[in-house]
């Protein structure tokens, strides 16, 4: 009878194809219709105060009563990794004390457009970015129009 031998590349092979089927069940997951639907849903549930249904172009910029210092703990708390205590942060656009955006400039140089949405009294930063970004972003958020302006797509 002859020794039994396994190929090493069968082995390898068959982990690096239950490793993929693996990542692609857990991607379905995360990405399935309903888990995106649920989230939505809970961040809409969790918004305070909806905007006022006037028309957008009746609205009026309100006075700013967030400070740069809150939108700098939003930006320490999504990536808690930095330190945003000497990032230049200003805040540009604010709507019903609700929605702001404005611009996050690193010290070493360089930055970012940002829009952040107060939920549940906390302020989140939702997107920031240097180019456009989808509009699908800032819908579970009820963003207003004045806002996001012509920056999503």
């Amino acid at each position: 009878m002859e020794q039994y031998r396994t190929n090493p590349w069968v082995i390898v092979s068959a982990v690096v194809i239950t490793a993929v089927l693996a990542g692609g069940v857990v991607y379905w997951y995360i990405n399935s219709p309903k888990t995106a639907e649920t989230e939505q849903q809970t961040i809409k549930d969790s918004i305070l105060i909806q905007p006022s249904s006037t028309p957008q172009n009746d609205t009026q910029p309100t006075e700013v009563k967030v400070s740069v210092q809150d939108i700098q703990t939003a930006f320490s708390k999504k990536y808690p990794d930095r330190d945003y205590s000497n990032y230049t942060i200003t805040i540009d656009n604010n709507y019903n004390d609700l929605y702001v955006e404005g611009l996050a400039g690193a010290p070493e140089g360089g930055g970012a457009h940002y829009w952040a949405a107060k939920v549940n009294g906390e302020w989140i930063v939702v997107q920031e970015a240097q180019d456009s970004v989808p509009c699908s972003v800032f819908e579970p958020y009820n963003f207003p129009r004045e806002i996001i302006g012509n920056d999503c797509y």
